[in-house]
Order: structure tokens, then C-alpha cells, then sequence
């Protein structure tokens, strides 16, 4: 609001980094339109979401109907992503890395090669995997103004806890499907989320910097 109605998030970022869902809204903040300005300001898009999940992601109330859901859950993918490829292709066109606002980084998993892949618009001598590389000197950071921000889409719900002892006799059909949830699948984006929060904290920490890294979850 500071800066007017025109100002837009890709223009106070110097990265833009997210994967999975948070690689769509990366895409999104950072994706030109015809005047070379954001597509979609950050307040468009919850109403994307809104919109276009019930497609992107349909549900279905009626307990016959959860039921065949519920054996297609493990004979084949839940949904299909025809419609999320529909309207990405609607919105963003043919829009490529290389074309973005500001530099973005989308880590991705190669199931084949079994490691981390990085699409990035990000210049090859700062990659992500040579700057692990390298140690930066303490005393350098501290002079270095950086802030590290780090946005969540929400945690799981207290009721979708588990515990120890119940989990412990659980056979692999219930680490898959338990009372309509993925444990399995849960329990791993959780770990990941909260890996990630913890290593960047750590790492910050290592240089006294910790103060320039805000979490939002």
C-alpha cells in the first residue's frame, strides 16, 4: 500500500523460490503480462484457489461415491490433472523461466534419477548446488543486507495427528489410506516442512543471522 496500488511482490524479491503448490504461486507473482508488469498480484491469488480447487481437486460428499474413490486412490492417481493443466495454459500461456520478473527457483524431485532437480532463472554460477559449496566467511554475511522469508500454506489439523502406539500396529494399507487421509503422505510433507523451517534457521544461525529469517506458516 506504500507504494501504491501498482506495486507488486516480484518487485521487492530478488528470488522467489517454492515447489509443489508453492511453485504454482511462485509462477504466478513472477509471470509477465503484455506490459511487462506481474500477471496476478498476491490478492489474486486466493480467489484462483477458490475458484478453480473444486475442479482442480474434486470431492465428493456421498459415501458410495468415497467408497470408489477410495479403491482408485490405490489402482491409480486421485486426480488427473487435466484441468490444472488447462487453465495454467489458459493463464500463463506460453510463458518460460527465462521471461520472469525476478529470478525464481522450483525445486522438483527426479523420480528416475532419484535426486533434486532445480528449474530456475537463476544465473548457473549461483545455482543452488555450487553455493553449498562454498563457505561465506561470518564477518562477510553480516555486512551482506538480506532478509529471508519464508510464507506456509497452513498446517494439518490437530484431529489428523497420530499416535505412537496406535501407528505402531499398523499394516502398509493403513500407512496409505487411514480414515480417508494418506498417513504415509502426510507424515513426509509435514517432515519436509519442518526440515526446511529448521535447516534455514540453523544455517542462519551458524552466521548470526537469524534475525533476517521470518517464518509465516
Amino acid at each position: 500500500k506504500l507504494d501504491g496500488p501498482e506495486a507488486r511482490i516480484a518487485d521487492y524479491f530478488d528470488i522467489i523460490a517454492g515447489t509443489s503448490t508453492g511453485g504454482l504461486v511462485t509462477s504466478m507473482l513472477t509471470a509477465p503480462n503484455e506490459n511487462n508488469r506481474p500477471l496476478f498480484a498476491a490478492k489474486d491469488i486466493k480467489n484462483f484457489y477458490l475458484d478453480h480447487c473444486p475442479k482442480i481437486f474434486p470431492q465428493h460428499n456421498r459415501v458410495i461415491t468415497k467408497a470408489i474413490e477410495m479403491v482408485k486412490k490405490l489402482t491409480g492417481p486421485e486426480y488427473d490433472g487435466q484441468y490444472l493443466h488447462k487453465i495454467l495454459k489458459e493463464k500463463l500461456g506460453d510463458t518460460h523461466l527465462h521471461q520472469t520478473l525476478t529470478n525464481v527457483v522450483i525445486p522438483t524431485y527426479d523420480i528416475k534419477l532419484r535426486q533434486t532437480t532445480i528449474f530456475s532463472s537463476y544465473k548457473t554460477e549461483f545455482a543452488i548446488e555450487e553455493a553449498k559449496k562454498e563457505i561465506i566467511p561470518s564477518k562477510v554475511i553480516a555486512k551482506v543486507r538480506f532478509l529471508v522469508v519464508s510464507l506456509g500454506t497452513g498446517s494439518q489439523k490437530i484431529e489428523n495427528t497420530y499416535d505412537a502406539n496406535e501407528v505402531a500396529k499398523w499394516a502398509s494399507e493403513q500407512w496409505l489410506i487411514h480414515k480417508g487421509e494418506s498417513p504415509l503422505v502426510d507424515t513426509l510433507m509435514e517432515a519436509h516442512k519442518d526440515s526446511m523451517d529448521s535447516d534455514l534457521w540453523t544455517d542462519l544461525q551458524i552466521f548470526q543471522s537469524q534475525q533476517y529469517y521470518l517464518r509465516i506458516q
